[in-house]
């Protein structure tokens, strides 16, 4: 199947987060996901791995979807 470039960087919003004591592979991961994608947010969270806690993870979501 042939993708269209346009399909590999959405144009919506998209909420990119990484857990500030997730690996450091991760988080370069997160970053780098995120300057791909041309209307990204990135937010890391302190004190949090990639199995973010809900309480932790839900107030950046809601914050980055009421916007």
């Amino acid at each position: 199947m042939h993708r269209r470039a346009s399909s590999a960087r959405p144009p919506i919003p998209a909420p990119v987060v990484d857990g500030g004591a997730s690996p450091t592979g991760l988080r370069e991961a997160a970053r780098a996901v995120s300057h791909a994608l041309p209307r990204s947010a990135h937010r890391t969270l302190t004190g949090q791995t990639h199995h973010a806690a809900p309480h932790a993870l839900a107030p950046t979501l809601v914050g980055f979807f009421s916007h």
